[in-house]
């Protein structure tokens, strides 16, 4: 089994491989093969879906032909590929998966489980017996309220929690009261995640550098915090410091104006996802220990999507 995050930015994925607990991350980046001699020349691993040729993942970074990963539409079409691709990493068979959803497009959720119950990719058929498709953010609750082994934390499940589910494009707030979702406390925001960030440093390279690059190139480029122009590296720290402040600050400001009314009342606020590293500030702006970030916080809603179908077992 195996727990599998697609997120705009990367695809996370959580699997038990001989006891031990493997995760599995790459950049949510598909491009078109290249065609011709010169595409030819480069070691790239091409991929036919649906007749058409791809590049996935790392490779797709380097291509002039990458596409926009931040719709809807493109992660309906494209899931199947991103899965085949996680599989190949994982070397692994797995027959039942659990994957997530944006929690505004839940009620989607059908489609995009017949999209992925059965696909074939270069000619490989790749097939589910059990799909499971949860939303985003309702993986990190499973996560911080389930063991790896799928049983259930009575206390963790009596707590009145805000999960803030921090990705790439979207923040998933799912409200949760004695383990169960409050729907008119939930809500997604769009163009609100980590690419606020990227959007704020992309500014930044077109002054200084003249510089226009792919979102999925600068996000790498937040995780390394430098770039390499004409061989020579340069240093990114002082723009990120000061993205990274306002991304804090502005988001703070949108979590206390629209559910300041739930934390008054809640136990804790859970935030999670690829922005929750960027977010350690958080915590300083909260009452000690009100604010958690659990560890290897953008894998919490594959790991949680995981301990789901171990739950199921033992149900």
């Amino acid at each position: 089994m195996i727990g599998i995050d697609i997120g705009y930015g990367d695809v996370k994925a959580v699997f038990e491989d001989g006891g031990e607990i493997k995760y599995i991350k790459f950049p949510n980046a598909i491009a078109y093969a290249r065609e011709g001699i010169i595409g030819d020349l480069i070691n790239e691993q091409e991929v036919e879906y649906q007749g058409i040729g791809y590049i996935v993942g790392e490779d797709a970074l380097k291509s002039q032909e990458i596409f926009s990963t931040r719709s809807l539409d493109f992660l309906f079409e494209y899931s199947p590929l991103l899965i085949w691709m996680t599989i190949k990493k994982a070397s692994k068979h797995f027959n039942r998966l659990c994957l997530g959803v944006p929690l505004a497009y839940y009620s989607r959720r059908d489609e995009l489980k017949r999209k992925v119950e059965r696909f074939v990719v270069s000619e490989e058929e790749f097939a589910f017996e059990e799909v499971e498709v949860r939303a985003q953010g309702q993986g990190v609750y499973l996560d911080y309220s389930l063991s790896l082994k799928g049983e259930i934390d009575e206390e963790k499940t009596s707590e009145t929690l805000l999960v803030v589910d921090v990705g790439f494009n979207t923040i998933d707030v799912l409200a949760v009261v004695d383990g169960r979702p409050q729907r008119e406390w939930s809500d997604m925001l769009e163009n609100a995640g980590v690419c606020r960030i990227c959007q704020e440093l992309r500014g930044y390279l077109m002054r200084e550098f003249s510089l226009d690059l792919s979102e999925q190139a600068i996000k790498d480029l937040v995780m390394k915090g430098s770039i390499r122009i004409y061989g020579a590296e340069k240093d990114l720290s002082v723009p990120l410091r000061s993205a990274l402040k306002n991304y804090t600050s502005w988001l703070r400001q949108e979590i206390q104006s629209r559910w300041d009314g739930f934390l008054k009342g809640a136990d804790r606020m859970i935030v999670a996802g690829g922005g929750s590293y960027y977010l350690e500030g958080l915590k300083d702006l909260y009452p000690d220990g009100f604010v958690h970030i659990p560890e290897k916080g953008e894998f919490s809603n594959a790991r949680g999507f995981f301990k789901f179908l171990k739950a199921k077992i033992h149900s």
